[in-house]
């Protein structure tokens, strides 16, 4: 008997088509729900069923070797990390912009040629020894973060990326507020960097980073992840997700724990609501942190944006405050200390809040906003660029308007 070869064809065809659409269905199930839409924890039992039932483990990740020094990718690295700290995505995101703007993500030694050194920094030239991508004269400066040797850690740890990563993060969770805080204000936050603005052109592609690499804390060995103080240790955020209840049979993130870790998120963040700063608080800075690097001029600056290409101080702040609520403030710093509520502890101040300075017979002459994490947005004076500043010292009064 002759076997007709367009049956077994057709046969072949199916069973590839099927292998290819299963996978592309349980994309679509999480990045697009449809009819499960509003019950997350129906998709995730129709994911893990469908995962199950066709044998496919979706692995989004490598293995990545965290104790290497000069690990061949920085960014996985930096990612992995920060998943093993259980860091939320928004402070991954923060570490993958510094560490873009520190060093573009290259693990630097330091020759020690710079001229700035201080006296516990010399013999730093030792670093060149040690496996590096880069050499670089700043200061006292290593690693993929760019920090100070020895105070930031031994020269060792600071060459070693998931270290160095791991000291940022530790960094990082000590600000205040750090979660709502714009990225540049943050990262500036931990790093005290003489360029404070540059994060900010740098959050887009650590945003596409953390897409690309998310899940590489899973697909790292917890033994491995030991060795550079990562593995057992406790959520390292408040608003931090629980592990996954996942087989323990797989250290692997497949897309399913995608999912469910996303959902998890959103429970813990329901029962512990960020109550330090107001949604329109943060946007208000984010609108003022927008015109960063336009130069200041009297009297420039209105609702809808500068103007001439320009803000003063009061202007900036009426910019951001109606951006963010559409409330209208008066255009002069001499009234804006008239609107909203004395924050009369300044350790209380919030993103979003009013801060006058400079003190003359006719009140204040500078206004600036908080931006939180010890730092204001201001158009400081003629010819300065709009910038991130340190809060001020001396005679300082704020105002919360929102």
């Amino acid at each position: 008997m002759t076997l007709s070869i367009k049956p077994l064809l057709a046969a072949v065809i199916g069973m590839i088509t099927a292998v290819l659409t299963i996978p592309i269905l349980i994309i679509g199930l999480i990045v697009t729900p449809t009819s499960e839409a509003n019950n997350p924890e129906a998709q995730l039992n129709e994911c893990d069923a469908q995962m199950r039932a066709v044998g496919i483990l979706a692995r989004n990740a490598s293995t990545t070797q965290v104790t290497t020094p000069n690990a061949g990718n920085n960014a996985h690295v930096i990612v992995a990390v920060g998943e093993k700290m259980r860091i939320p995505p928004q402070g991954i995101v923060i570490a993958l912009a510094t560490g873009l703007t520190e060093s573009g993500l290259k693990n630097y030694a330091n020759d020690g040629q710079g001229g700035d050194l201080k006296p516990d920094q010399v013999g730093i030239e030792a670093s060149l020894r040690l496996p590096h991508d880069a050499v670089g004269t700043d200061h006292g400066s290593l690693g993929i973060m760019q920090q100070q040797w020895p105070w930031w850690g031994t020269m060792q740890e600071l060459m070693t990326p998931a270290i160095a990563a791991r000291t940022f993060y530790e960094a990082l969770l000590k600000v205040n507020n750090w979660q709502n805080l714009p990225v540049t204000v943050a990262a500036q936050a931990v790093q005290g960097s003489a360029k404070p603005d540059a994060y900010a052109a740098h959050e887009p592609r650590a945003r596409a980073l953390y897409a690309a690499y998310r899940g590489a804390g899973g697909a790292t060995d917890d033994d491995e992840a030991a060795l550079v103080g990562l593995a057992g240790s406790a959520p390292a955020d408040p608003r931090a997700p629980p592990s996954a209840d996942t087989d323990s049979s797989s250290n692997s993130t497949d897309l399913c724990n995608i999912l469910r870790v996303g959902v998890q998120q959103q429970k813990v963040a329901e029962r512990n609501p960020v109550i330090q700063s107001s949604e329109a608080g943060v946007r208000a800075v984010r609108a003022a942190q927008s015109q960063i690097g336009l130069p200041d001029v009297w009297g420039g600056g209105g609702l809808d944006g500068p103007t001439g290409g320009r803000f003063d101080c009061s202007g900036l702040t009426r910019y951001a405050i109606y951006q963010a609520t559409g409330k209208t403030l008066p255009r002069t710093t001499y009234d804006q200390i008239n609107t909203g509520v004395p924050v009369p502890d300044l350790s209380q101040m919030l993103p979003g809040d009013l801060v006058f300075t400079n003190f003359s017979e006719r009140g204040p002459e500078h206004v600036q906003l908080y931006a939180g994490g010890g730092q204001t947005v201001e158009a400081s004076t003629f010819g300065v660029p709009v910038k991130l500043s340190q809060f001020p010292q001396g005679k300082v009064v704020g105002r919360r308007v929102l």
